[in-house]
């Protein structure tokens, strides 16, 4: 049996997620979603379990469950991608040489962007430049004349079409990737006190705090 490629994994993880865990390997590998191992069957069980609703490698899931969190904005479960449908070009930098592509954001969220290339001379561009995790890229929203940068994730270009997926320098509102204008805003002030009036740890002041939230103005319920 070959092995599953990224694509086969993060396809089998939305019928695995919907079924709420009750549809089975043998199921999924019927159902033509690749040949999904046992232990890809198991991460699903344990995506499901922190809270995911999208699809992340096991290697990316184990940082961030690490005690020591490195570089895993992009992975925590309360980021939610969006499915889309928007034009981009994205500029990879590599070394001394810089590749411009042109493909779509299939998804989109606050921390980063799914891109799929369906074009084969950018595949065989991204191939020959031999793009991979840790990569820096510019990308630029067409629509949204909205331009980030920042560096590669997660990068497919086996399956077709190829898709590179890419986390933002910092966190973006999705609105401004749809229509180039910020969401709204409001100032949030809190206030952290412990319940002794000896000196204590920050992590036991975290453990023993109450915390009250005052708004510039009135907080929606």
């Amino acid at each position: 049996m070959a092995n599953a490629t990224p694509r086969d994994k993060r396809a089998g993880f939305d019928p695995y997620r919907s079924s709420g865990g009750a549809i089975s390997l043998d199921e999924l590998v019927e159902a033509r979603y690749g040949p999904i191992s046992q232990r890809t069957y198991t991460h699903y069980q344990r995506l499901v379990e922190a809270g995911y609703t999208r699809y992340i490698s096991i290697n990316r899931f184990d940082v961030a469950r690490a005690s020591v969190a490195y570089e895993n904005a992009s992975a925590m479960g309360r980021f939610r991608y969006c499915e889309t449908n928007v034009g981009v070009r994205i500029v990879f930098a590599k070394s001394s040489r810089l590749f411009e592509a042109y493909g779509q954001a299939t998804e989109i969220g606050d921390v980063g962007a799914v891109i799929e290339f369906p074009d084969d001379h950018v595949i065989e561009g991204l191939r020959g430049l031999k793009s991979r995790t840790g990569d820096m890229v510019t990308l630029r929203y067409l629509e949204a004349g909205r331009t980030v940068g920042r560096r590669v994730i997660e990068v497919d270009l086996k399956s077709s079409p190829a898709h590179v997926e890419i986390e933002y320098a910092r966190l973006t509102s999705i609105a401004e990737m749809a229509t180039g204008t910020p969401l709204p805003t409001e100032p949030v002030q809190f206030k952290i006190t412990g319940q002794a009036d000896e000196v204590q740890t920050l992590d036991l002041v975290g453990r023993r705090s109450t915390t009250s939230s005052s708004c510039s103005k009135a907080c929606a319920p």
